[in-house]
């Protein structure tokens, strides 16, 4: 399986829909993740009103075109000689662990949201004026704050990529600033048009972090975390100086990703941001499998993860789940 998706023939990609449908098949038999009714979406909650069934359609549709996403920034930046697949696979699998994976909600639109954002963190490295990146860059950020209320505290984090590369002068700062505010801007439009109440509210009310697999899924993490670290260090050494830029800018994001997920852990008793990570450790993951000294060792754990990905709907009762 492994060696299929890291090959570079596109048809793969039509096995990964086999691989969200047969989820969300043994999740409705079994019910292992808990599925909601009423999910949340940030400041976005009352408006959006989701059959159950199609619920479930959009999540898997969502995960698909999130993992193609991912996978296309990998090949367009050139993380391997050549197109590979693998970078989708490893999300939908990792994916497959969170119920946030199984029904439609603010946090997988959130990730749709982050990859565009990445993107453009990714373009800037390309481009001297950076004025037209930058506002894309917080206008997708802004966006995926309005589904998760929580990345609010994160703002200022997004400017690291920029000062690190670039004199980023005050009109920027406030090109930043306006683009980050629009979606504010149409969610408060939506808001006085419709007479509705507002309310900020920095807890998603459906993900509890009590479960069978919690400290599984914390130490599956963990060891592709230390694993993908160590590969990525190895490919720095050799890598182009605008590799090495997407390299650290990925390597924030997780710091970033794990302190809002630890944030929320402790605060709230909940995981669902904890998949955030899940995008750019599936970036840096390729790095891994591809190495000659981490290679057969990822390999191994990777098809240990699949396994349990699957077993889990059999061994385990039904429970609230991530």
């Amino acid at each position: 399986m492994v060696r299929i998706f890291l090959g570079n023939k596109t048809i793969v990609l039509l096995l990964l829909p086999l691989y969200l449908l047969t989820y969300q098949i043994l999740n409705y038999f079994f019910g292992y993740h808990s599925i909601y009714e009423s999910p949340d979406f940030g400041l976005w909650t009352p408006y959006f009103l989701v059959n159950s069934s199609l619920s479930l359609l959009l999540a898997s549709l969502l995960v698909l075109s999130n993992a193609i996403a991912i996978n296309y920034l990998v090949n367009r930046n050139h993380f391997h000689e050549r197109n590979t697949y693998l970078v989708a696979l490893i999300y939908v699998i990792l994916m497959s662990l969170f119920t946030a994976s199984y029904t439609l909600n603010g946090i997988l639109i959130t990730h749709s949201f982050l990859i565009l954002m990445i993107h453009q963190l990714f373009v800037s490295n390309q481009k001297e004026d950076v004025r037209a990146t930058i506002f894309n860059t917080f206008l997708c950020l802004g966006m995926a704050s309005t589904f998760t209320p929580l990345l609010i505290f994160t703002v200022p984090v997004f400017w690291v990529p920029f000062l690190i590369s670039k004199r980023i002068s005050l009109r920027q700062i406030l090109i930043g600033f306006i683009g980050y505010s629009i979606p504010f801007l149409y969610y408060f439009t939506v808001v006085y048009m419709l007479k509705s109440v507002h309310k900020l509210n920095f807890m998603a009310r459906n993900y509890g972090a009590k479960s069978n697999d919690f400290w599984f899924v914390i130490l599956v993490l963990k060891t592709f975390l230390i694993l993908a670290f160590l590969a990525m260090l190895q490919k720095g050494r050799n890598a182009k100086i605008q590799t090495n830029k997407r390299l650290r800018t990925l390597t924030l994001l997780v710091f970033v990703f794990l302190f809002c997920a630890l944030f929320q852990i402790l605060s709230f008793q909940q995981l669902d941001i904890l998949t955030f990570v899940l995008i750019p450790l599936s970036m840096l993951l390729i790095f891994c499998f591809l190495s000659y000294r981490y290679g057969l060792v990822i390999t191994i754990l990777f098809y240990a993860l699949f396994a349990y990905s699957v077993m889990k709907f059999f061994v385990f009762l039904p429970i609230e789940h991530v």
